[in-house]
């Protein structure tokens, strides 16, 4: 099974995706989401294994924030090798979801981050499989976090079934400092917990 080249974020939002606004927020959610570990270069045989092109552990799941869809497509099509998570607005998901869900199966987490989540359920409950919806930056991190750390579990558990054990014990470290972020973030009980091993 081919693990990726680790998580990437985009976030689509008119006025949070413009050059220059919310930096302080895109800063929060870069530095919550990146690599904690300086980990060692990976075997060449393991890259080879695993598909990787480039050492996503050292930098993490950058957060690359835009203001339009073109810009965003432009971010999907430059990520394509990578496990996204897709952040947008709840005005432009209703127009670019129901076209990235069809288009783009690699995307396989949509998060909508909106003022009044009950005005946008008539186009979102059609996603509800893969679409989670927050009004509130905390609430929206912690799930993002927590859903990283799932997928550094899951590139942990393959790692084991290579038994390259070395590998996947940073894989699982790091899942653990994610998982100890997002708890800081909102508390253990709020976001809704994994049993990493079986994900």
């Amino acid at each position: 099974m081919v693990l990726g080249n680790g998580p990437a974020v985009i976030w689509l939002d008119a006025h949070i995706g413009a050059e220059g606004n919310n930096r302080d927020m895109k800063k929060l959610f870069n530095d919550q989401v990146s690599a904690s570990l300086e980990l060692p270069p990976i075997n060449e045989v393991d890259a080879l294994i695993c598909g990787y092109v480039d050492d996503w552990r050292a930098v993490g799941a950058p957060v690359k924030a835009t203001d339009t869809v073109e810009k965003a497509e432009a971010l999907i099509a430059e990520f394509q090798d990578k496990d996204v998570k897709f952040i947008c607005s709840a005005t432009l998901g209703r127009l670019i979801i129901p076209k990235l869900v069809k288009q783009f199966p690699h995307i396989l987490s949509y998060y909508i981050f909106c003022g009044n989540i009950s005005l946008h359920l008539d186009w979102a409950m059609d996603y509800i499989d893969c679409l989670q919806m927050f009004d509130h930056e905390d609430n929206l991190l912690a799930r993002l976090t927590k859903d990283i750390a799932i997928d550094f579990r899951k590139h942990g558990n393959h790692y084991q079934e290579l038994n390259n054990l070395e590998r996947a014990n940073e894989c699982f470290q790091h899942a653990q400092t994610l998982e100890e972020r997002s708890n800081k973030r909102v508390g253990p009980h709020h976001v809704r917990d994994v049993n990493y091993r079986d994900a």
